[in-house]
């Protein structure tokens, strides 16, 4: 049954009570909960947590959807895990034991991003251990509508419905515009409210005129406000035709998005350079620290002298230390101005007293370049709680910009709807690989469960899951990674309702591609390197091993005279591995000059450029000198080390499914080495959550070399001797160290009551 609560109360605490209150928490049953950005949210669900945990004595799965939310939500339950006997353990990018380590005497909170949230909930379903789970919390429920990640969401919710009735789900979002669809998906009972504890007055910016934007329930009206006159001079009126530096007057700590990456380098230092010689010359040591540990990075001249005067961009591009340094920056208010695309609105913690939005409106005469969830996810970013007693957000648009703008942001939050289909092979694998179901009508059955089978979910209508299920049995039996039992191979004339009603079991190449986290397509493509290598493996060196590793999705494509520049410098391993891989200066040469390569194909050439880069990262040289190596962007850098890492974690895992002992024996240890790519002093010190290795050094140098060293410090002395680390920065890092200190000793304990309860001691 599901209902929907609507509340209007004046004080945020109200709500949260009223929420932790509800019969469907009560009676742990499934629950939705919506508010809108900043609205307070996250504490309710960290209640629930630390109450499965401590009151219940249940394990806790929190889902979020990036790497740096984890890692900040890790420090800031780190505090309460030390003082209320609970662990919290990491399970983002490199980092996290499948299946985890399972513990006799205290609880734990998974903080997981999506993708490794479904390889754990397998990794216990495998083991008959998902009774161990009491709770799962899902944040950005949204994103259940995303491509990519919203089929993997999917799929582990789905997963999780159809195994265990007794967990409890909740999600919480601020931007879902069909809640009763995904709550009956759920089974869950809905809570919304439109509560903001601190209050967000919105503006329209047109011409010279700002204007009030008021909801009614007629539609959004506009209200003049003010006009605007910023004394420009005809110089500053041609470079900031927006009037961006005059509404940042005032020195509020403030965020602009801008549409592009090259925008929010423009629009940075443009702002800069107007400033206010009171805006731009405060904090100058400290700004003057902080343009040294970006030098250290090798960011651009045109960072660097923007954070002299407080002003940043933020943006994919730039490698996560550099984004990290600026975050914390910002956050202590060495700097005032952050110009940010809008990946940031969602993907990292950064309030702000104003909030302006450039190029939302899109090109002149085109349509809006966002979406009403998204304006909602950026304007929600100003006003927070604590941090700021009111909020403005500012949407600058030419009013022939406006006309066009409106009627998308009077319209609402779309509604999500399922994008599964692309991930159905990788749902009905795993059932049958976890003995789930294992027929064409059980299989039914798990897909009648999905989001994609609720009416109004799919783009147009529910999905008819017994022609899906049907399409993608035929698919899987075809590539051989599901096999008919009792056959060894399902003859091509059997029609499709002799597949449905059969039996199925998974082939040690499904197994893999499941063990792997691979796509069907990915695993068989690992099989044939892994032939090819076992004729001629290079092990002078980890670049063989690295291409192994290297992603096969969104390939990172060579220029091609810088590769034929780059394949005449290589040495005896980097030219041993390239004649392994079928690559000879005649294929160079011929990539070189436009034609074909029909005996390479384009994917091994750009995963040998990959793995090239990722040796060169393993060598320990810095980030930007490898990104301007290979001509790629420092960002694409930063995502090719995570993916590398992740990859070889999942072929290492393929291997073993497949009997490839040897090969999961050398690519396991690769996962760990590419996780890091630091020197081996810093490894250690990078296993605490958000710290990286600009953090990592900084620590090092004030003499801080163990974990043990940062667990035993003070705050007082950690943030006398560390640039841009605020005191409850601190704290929460002393608190990470404990915790990091206090699971390893649990883990000790652990094994050795297994092995006392072997002996029977």
């Amino acid at each position: 049954m599901i209902a929907a609560t609507q509340f209007e109360t004046p004080d945020v605490k109200d709500w949260q009570e009223e929420c932790l209150n509800l019969d469907a928490i009560k009676h742990r049953r499934n629950l939705i909960y919506a508010l809108p950005t900043s609205g307070g949210k996250t504490l309710v669900s960290e209640v629930l947590m630390m109450r499965e945990v401590i009151n219940r004595k249940k394990n806790a799965l929190f889902i979020l959807p990036y790497v740096a939310i984890v890692q900040e939500k890790i420090w800031a339950l780190s505090p309460f895990a030390v003082q209320l006997d609970f662990l919290i353990e990491e399970y983002a990018g490199g980092k996290g034991s499948l299946p985890p380590k399972k513990r006799r005497k205290k609880n734990t909170i998974y903080i997981a991003t999506i993708e490794k949230g479904l390889a754990l909930v397998r990794s216990l379903i495998e083991l008959r251990r998902l009774d161990e789970l009491g709770l799962i919390v899902v944040d950005e429920l949204h994103l259940i509508g995303e491509k990519g990640r919203g089929g993997t969401l999917e799929t582990l919710l789905t997963t999780v419905i159809f195994v265990n009735q007794n967990i409890q789900i909740v999600g919480m979002s601020a931007t879902i515009g069909n809640l009763s669809e995904v709550a009956t998906f759920l089974k869950a009972e809905v809570y919304e409210r439109h509560f903001r504890p601190v209050e967000l007055t919105e503006y329209v910016k047109l011409g010279s005129t700002l204007h009030r934007m008021l909801w009614t329930d007629e539609g959004l009206e506009l209200v003049p406000d003010r006009e605007l006159d910023f004394n420009y001079s005809a110089e500053q009126r041609a470079r900031d035709p927006d009037g961006v530096c005059g509404l940042l007057r005032g020195g509020r700590a403030a965020l602009v998005f801008c549409p592009t990456q090259r925008s929010c380098e423009n629009v940075a230092a443009t702002v800069a350079a107007m400033l206010p010689p009171e805006m731009a010359d405060g904090r100058a040591e400290e700004r003057l620290a902080l343009v040294e540990a970006l030098r250290a990075e090798g960011s651009t001249d045109a960072l660097l002298q923007a954070a002299s005067c407080g002003v940043a961009y933020h943006h994919a591009g730039l490698a996560t230390d550099e984004r990290h340094l600026l975050e914390q920056a910002f956050r202590s208010g060495v700097l005032s101005t952050i110009c940010c695309t809008s990946t940031l609105a969602a993907g990292v913690n950064l309030p702000a007293a104003r909030v302006l939005l450039r190029g939302a409106a899109g090109a002149r005469g085109g349509p809006p370049a966002l979406s009403a969830a998204a304006y909602r996810q950026m304007a929600g970013r100003a006003g927070r709680a604590g941090l700021a007693a009111a909020g403005e957000s500012i949407l600058i648009c030419s009013p022939q910009q406006w006309e066009h703008l409106k009627p998308v942001l009077e319209a609402g939050v779309a509604p999500v709807t399922s994008v599964l289909r692309p991930s159905l092979e990788s749902l009905i694998l795993s059932a049958v690989t976890l003995q789930l179901a294992d027929t064409g009508p059980e299989l039914k059955r798990l897909l009648d469960s999905t989001f994609m089978a609720v009416p109004k979910a799919a783009e147009s209508a529910a999905a008819d899951t017994r022609a899906a299920c049907q399409e993608v049995l035929r698919s899987l039996t075809r590539a051989g990674v599901l096999d008919v039992k009792g056959q060894r191979k399902l003859n091509q004339d059997n029609d499709d309702e002799e597949l449905y009603n059969s039996q199925f079991v998974v082939s040690r190449l499904g197994q893999a591609a499941v063990k792997g986290c691979l796509s069907v397509e990915a695993a068989r493509r690992l099989v044939a390197e892994l032939r090819r290598a076992a004729r001629g493996l290079v092990l002078c060196g980890p670049l063989h091993l690295l291409y192994l590793a290297a992603p096969h999705d969104d390939p990172v494509r060579p220029d091609p005279r810088h590769f034929y520049s780059l394949y005449c410098e290589l040495d005896e391993e980097g030219l041993q591995t390239a004649k392994a891989l079928g690559i000879n200066e005649t294929n160079a040469i011929r990539m070189m000059t436009g034609r074909p390569m029909a005996s390479v194909p384009s994917l091994v050439v750009s995963r040998f450029y990959m793995a090239l880069m990722l040796r060169d990262l393993w060598r320990h040289m810095p980030l930007h000198a490898v990104a301007d190596k290979y001509l790629v962007g420092r960002g694409r850098v930063q995502w090719l080390l995570t993916a590398g890492c992740a990859g070889a974690g999942g072929a290492a895992a393929a291997c073993e499914a497949l009997g490839a002992a040897p090969f999961a024996a050398l690519l396991q240890p690769l996962a760990l080495a590419l996780r890091t790519c630091a020197h081996p002093q810093l490894h250690l010190l990078m296993e605490l959550p958000a710290v990286k290795k600009a953090r990592a050094l900084q620590l090092m140098r004030a003499g801080y070399k163990r974990i043990e060293d940062v667990a035993k410090a003070s705050p007082e002395n950690l943030t006398s001797s560390i640039s841009h680390l605020s005191r409850t920065a601190a704290t929460h890092l002393i608190s990470a160290a404990r915790m990091m200190l206090i699971e390893k000793v649990e883990n000790l304990r652990a094994e050795a009551e297994d092995v006392m309860q072997e002996l029977n001691l």
